[in-house]
């Protein structure tokens, strides 16, 4: 489909290749192994409806449900040479800024100053953020069934243009158009493949998986006073569900995020941190945590998205939408009144009152998930 994506990323994933392995060669001769393993992946069928990606995961989904910490997706690596730009769930919002901090950002610096990080670069591309921005993800590419089917956290990487690329898709998106007008030294995308380089690196490497649990709490607890808002607002459905069970298991998932994110940084110092049996139990807390918000028979109309904090837009499969099943299901009811259609208004404000109490009781199972109780050295037997 272009060299943009599918050959594109191929020179990527090789460059990742030839580089990984040389590296691993050396850390090996010095005793090195990863606590986990990676897999390097390039599915074939994407511009057809995501075929590959979602067939092997549908083909090894209890493995990958159970086992997988994370996905890093690289859908089109360089399209530009503007600024990084990072979608991604909350959960791997510090592993991203942490890699970008590392590597350095190859855009020429005026008057011989010295070249910046790409975290100092995509910084100043969010002028107004004290942070990088970390957008949702969407659709449309692969990293959609390892999130909608089995809540593997994800993210997906890529360096932006100003402007659409206007050969994307098409006949003169060719290696030469790339060479002359995209990246004519490479640099973008060897900067990309240390940025991935890095991030597979801490996920694979960190004795505690490297979680954002703060951020994923604040980016729900955001998340959702938008939604409440426009469910107030623009669909005045408030006297029909009680928005205050909502918020108040947001609420208690804020608050036990904090506690969690309190002991995992004792744990990293009162000894825990060598005892293997309480990393593994503390780090399948961290991984499930994603995985507590799948509902198994999916969103209403969509059984096949079954996230119930993001999913895809309805009117922008490409796009992103926070509770993305209470806030189509509102907006069809609302729709129904509207053109004076009293049964499809019933039928959705029945998905909708249903939808919405199983989202509550998913984040206040969750809130408590985050709590379980945990063994102490004695009760594991060491010393």
């Amino acid at each position: 489909m272009g060299i943009l994506k599918s050959r594109g990323n191929c020179g990527f994933f090789s460059d990742c290749y030839r580089a990984g392995v040389c590296t691993c060669r050396w850390l090996l001769t010095e005793g090195w192994c990863p606590r986990r393993t990676i897999i390097v992946g390039a599915w074939d069928a994407e511009e057809y409806g995501l075929i590959g990606s979602t067939e092997w995961v549908e083909e090894n989904l209890q493995v990958l449900q159970d086992r997988t910490v994370a996905y890093i997706n690289i859908d089109a690596a360089v399209r530009g040479h503007v600024a990084f730009s990072a979608m991604a769930m909350p959960l791997l919002t510090d592993v991203i800024l942490s890699a970008t901090k590392r590597v350095t950002d190859p855009s020429p610096m005026p008057d011989g100053q010295p070249l910046q990080t790409m975290y100092d670069a995509w910084k100043k591309h969010w002028r107004n953020d004290s942070t990088p921005r970390i957008l949702n993800l969407g659709g449309g590419s692969d990293y959609g069934s390892f999130v909608n089917m089995i809540g593997v956290t994800s993210a997906d990487l890529r360096y932006n243009a100003e402007v659409a690329n206007p050969a994307y898709h098409t006949a003169y998106e060719t290696f030469d158009y790339v060479e002359k007008f995209v990246d004519p030294t490479f640099l973008y995308h060897v900067a990309m493949t240390q940025v991935w380089g890095e991030i597979v690196r801490d996920l694979a490497e960190s004795a505690v998986v490297p979680f954002s649990v703060g951020s994923f709490a604040d980016r729900m607890n955001s998340s959702w006073h938008r939604a409440r808002t426009e469910l107030t607002t623009m669909f005045n459905l408030t006297m029909e569900i009680d928005l205050d069970l909502m918020t108040t298991a947001v609420a208690l998932f804020g608050r036990n995020a904090k506690s969690l994110v309190e002991d995992i940084s004792k744990f990293k110092t009162d000894g825990r941190l060598h005892n293997p049996l309480l990393v593994r139990e503390m780090n399948d807390r961290l991984i499930k945590i994603e995985r507590m918000f799948l509902e198994p028979s999916g969103l209403p109309g969509r059984p096949l998205d079954r996230h119930v904090l993001q999913a895809p837009s309805r009117i922008n499969s490409y796009g992103s939408i926070s509770f993305a099943g209470v806030m189509d299901s509102a907006a069809y009811t609302a729709e129904g009144y509207k053109e004076n259609d009293p049964a499809k208004a019933a039928k959705w404000l029945k998905e909708l009152k249903l939808h919405f109490i199983k989202v509550v009781q998913i984040v206040d199972r969750a809130a408590r998930f985050l709590l379980a109780p945990a063994r102490t050295l004695d009760q594991t037997g060491a010393n």
